[in-house]
């Protein structure tokens, strides 16, 4: 069984592209339901945390995945979140201590139903931490770890909608209780079908379930006169094209391009740090008077968002989260063989 599955970072570069166009000013894309790749992160989040911890269960993997965890999100969101502070201070928008106040509601990851984060596409962290928090506890209960974190989430999914989006603690019951939250669930349910010994559906039948749901997924992008909310109807479309690949990835390796594979380690870094490039884009770039003009500033910012997701992935993902990695480990593990942990080119961000 392999743990690293080209499969699985060619999605989260699709995901990625969907919100950056979703968010690209002048609607630099002709659908506006990119919104949705959310959903396919979250999914994808779920089945790589079980793939990721193996069989690994107590108080030693509990640490690891906390460490890991918080490794792979804080510093990356930290430094992006502190930039658009300043630039956000630099063109006028906040006052300094509005920044340093909405900063530190953002670094601590608290709920965001009534203050959007200073780095907008950090709301999606919040519920990213419920699940965590959720998947790391489930850690503790060795073989009852799934039954339970399953059974927890799926009751928490039956108030779906009933608790008030509001700020402070109370928020949190209301992230967990969102239907967004099911795509986790969907992702687990994947992640535990592909680490199942069973073989499996036939490999025809596997293929023929992708195609419907990626012409399921298509039609609601493309072609849906109605806007879907997050949550049921994406994990179904989105779940369904997850779980044809798992089926099929059982049999044999699917094959995908390289460079998505490549887009895909950097999706973390593409997905947090867009707003660096929108919010200048938004107020210094020319308003597109045709096709041409909207052509080149589409193209424009494309590059703009390449170079920045490229030094991000590089400078923050590949330098200063590995870093803060290696430190916490050392602060907080003892000494002596640690649970391995599969290869972070599959382990989320996001």
């Amino acid at each position: 069984m392999r743990e690293q599955l080209p499969f699985i970072q060619t999605l989260r570069a699709v995901a990625a592209m969907l919100v950056l166009f979703d968010h690209s000013p002048n609607h630099l894309w002709f659908f506006k339901l990119g919104y949705s790749g959310v959903d396919c992160f979250f999914i994808l989040s779920g089945f790589i945390m079980v793939v990721s911890t193996a069989d690994q269960t107590g108080a030693k993997a509990f640490k690891l995945f906390v460490i890991n965890r918080f490794a792979r999100i804080w510093p990356v969101y930290a430094v992006t979140s502190a930039v658009m502070a300043v630039a956000f201070c630099f063109i006028g928008t906040v006052s300094s201590q509005e920044a340093l106040t909405r900063l530190v509601h953002d670094l601590t990851f608290q709920p965001a139903w009534n203050s959007p984060p200073i780095n907008a596409p950090g709301w999606s962290l919040t519920f990213e931490i419920v699940f965590y928090t959720l998947f790391a506890v489930s850690l503790l209960f060795g073989r009852w770890r799934y039954p339970i974190l399953l059974g927890t989430m799926g009751t928490m999914l039956l108030f779906s909608g009933q608790s008030a989006r509001i700020d402070g603690l109370w928020g949190y019951v209301a992230l967990a209780t969102n239907p967004i939250c099911g795509c986790f669930v969907v992702g687990v349910l994947c992640g535990l079908i592909y680490r199942a010994k069973w073989r499996g559906i036939p490999y025809s039948i596997a293929v023929c379930l992708l195609a419907t749901f990626s012409i399921f997924t298509t039609y609601l992008l493309f072609f849906s006169l109605r806007e879907f909310n997050h949550g049921f109807m994406w994990a179904t479309a989105y779940g369904g094209i997850v779980l044809s690949l798992t089926l099929m990835e059982k049999h044999s390796p699917v094959w995908v391009p390289i460079s998505l594979v490549r887009m895909g380690n950097a999706s973390f870094s593409i997905y947090i740090s867009q707003w660096l490039v929108i919010i200048p884009f938004l107020k210094y770039a020319p308003q597109a008077a045709d096709s041409t003009q909207l052509l080149t500033l589409g193209g424009v910012f494309l590059l703009m968002v390449a170079a920045v997701s490229f030094l991000t992935y590089r400078l923050l993902e590949k330098g200063l989260s590995q870093w803060a990695r290696e430190q916490l480990q050392r602060i907080f593990l003892t000494p002596g063989r640690q649970p391995d942990e599969a290869s972070p080119s599959i382990v989320p961000a996001q």
